[in-house]
């Protein structure tokens, strides 16, 4: 069986292919079931990193059922980085106040949703970047919701005062005062998790917040004028004296300024 992508029993057995036959491939190595009736080819698989294989998790469960994806699930599928979350189980949330319910591959989250908080984007029902953001940091570690966050507000996803606006409507959500000292953490200033989290050490060391995340240029003689660099990357500054520059992901990435 040659293909990419997902693969749907009910589609399979409509063009021909019968169980037997999916049994088979699976005993042989070549389908992986992503969930009950739901199949890729361990060839495709093996080539998708555990962000694109926890999506392609998620997209088979959202075409079991209409589900709205959130969590980690939803921030994948936005495009933000989700360093050290678990990817394990698809995440979803109900709107309906209910017990969180966890199975083999997915955990369902059982609180109030409003049409304001969810919207459909590429094919998927997604909570919103901001509501997203603010349910990571009220379920995970402080470094780890920040992270995600600078991620958000870094690609332009989410603002400052929409994060305000999902804090206000979880209020009464577990976890809110988690979530309130991440999101005062985050900024757009961070290039990459490394620059995140770096930021986080110092601060947490005692460096003041104004001495961390100063940008620096440097131009390199070029044969037509000067190469000019992007940030090197974060230059860390603590009680006067460079201690650490992190590399940022456009680091090093040359742009030619044109000649008179």
């Amino acid at each position: 069986m040659d293909f990419e992508g997902l693969l749907f029993r009910s589609d399979a057995l409509a063009s021909g292919v019968t169980d037997g036959q999916l049994r088979h491939a699976r005993l042989r190595g070549e389908l992986i079931a992503v969930r009950p009736g739901a199949f890729v080819s361990a060839a495709f698989f093996a080539t998708l990193n555990s962000e694109q294989q926890h999506l392609l998790l998620a997209r088979a469960i959202a075409h079991e059922a209409p589900v709205v994806l959130s969590h980690q699930s939803a921030a994948i599928a936005w495009g933000m980085d989700v360093w050290a979350l678990p990817l394990a189980h698809a995440h979803s949330t109900t709107g309906r106040t209910i017990t969180a319910r966890k199975g083999r591959r997915r955990i369902v989250h059982g609180s109030t949703l409003s049409e304001s908080e969810s919207t459909v984007f590429h094919g998927l029902s997604l909570t919103t970047p901001a509501r997203t953001v603010v349910d990571i940091a009220r379920c995970t570690t402080f470094e780890r919701a920040v992270c995600v966050g600078d991620s958000a507000l870094r690609r332009g996803l989410v603002t400052r005062t929409e994060l305000d606006e999902a804090l206000c409507s979880a209020r009464h959500r577990t976890g809110i005062q988690n979530a309130v000292r991440a999101v005062a953490a985050m900024t757009d200033r961070s290039d990459s998790v490394g620059e995140s989290r770096t930021r986080l050490i110092l601060v947490d060391a005692g460096s003041p917040s104004q001495s961390v995340g100063v940008r620096r240029r440097r131009h390199v003689p070029g044969p037509n004028g000067f190469l000019v660099h992007r940030a090197v990357g974060m230059l860390r500054v603590r009680r006067g004296r460079q201690v650490r520059r992190e590399r940022g992901r456009h680091a090093g990435k040359r742009a030619r300024r044109e000649g008179p």
